[in-house]
């Protein structure tokens, strides 16, 4: 089911996003969006097509879901001892607009690290929403303990958001963002040792993202 609120370029298609126009799929602004926020691979209109269609030649990247009924994409990569994702979600204020989650997902040597921005098409114009959505998103939402270790074998922990990484939803509204604890050497010590809640889920309420 197409999530909604319960409660290429753009200069190539120029388009209205007037209530009178239809609502564009996840397959549309795959197409739409601009290309600083696209992975490697996926910056031209012909590979993201060429990624839809499953005729992409050049790099690892690959078409991995495909599920505009539930607004959703995802293309990834996978390497020797690395791999990366990107997602792309759709949700819907109340006042009938798209906003655009895109969040990309890369695992390597280093551990996970995660980023993830809102963007909504206004008046044929990509715009970054994300303070206005994502805002709880902040190192309180997982309440950090006050006497958590301060280094993994003597280099100090990396400061948030590093390690911090979220799951877009395929069915749903809830986004899921976690704290990965990564050291070369093993650690007495684990993720609920540094963070009371190393797991947050954020509700979409309101038109803005809800930690809970």
């Amino acid at each position: 089911m197409f999530r909604k609120l319960a409660g290429l370029s753009v200069a190539v298609f120029a388009l209205s996003v007037s209530h009178a126009a239809p609502k564009l799929s996840i397959r549309d602004y795959f197409l739409l969006l601009p290309e600083k926020v696209m992975p490697d691979g996926a910056s031209s209109a012909a590979d993201r097509k060429a990624l839809l269609t499953g005729k992409n030649t050049q790099g690892n990247l690959r078409l991995v879901t495909d599920d505009p009924a539930n607004g959703y994409l995802s293309v990834g990569f996978e390497g020797r001892m690395q791999q990366g994702l990107s997602e792309f979600a759709i949700w819907r204020s109340d006042k009938g607009e798209d906003i655009i989650g895109v969040n990309t997902i890369y695992t390597g040597v280093g551990g996970t690290e995660g980023y993830l921005q809102f963007y909504a098409l206004r008046n044929e114009e990509w715009q970054d929403v994300t303070k206005d959505v994502f805002a709880d998103f902040c190192l309180t939402a997982f309440k950090p303990r006050k006497n958590a270790p301060g280094n993994c074998q003597g280099i100090p922990m990396a400061k948030f958001p590093s390690g911090f990484s979220c799951k877009l939803p395929r069915k749903g509204l809830t986004i899921v963002c976690k704290y990965e604890l990564f050291c070369e050497t093993p650690v007495p010590f684990k993720e609920s040792d540094l963070y009371a809640k190393p797991v947050v889920n954020f509700h979409w309420q309101k038109n803005r993202f809800v930690a809970k």
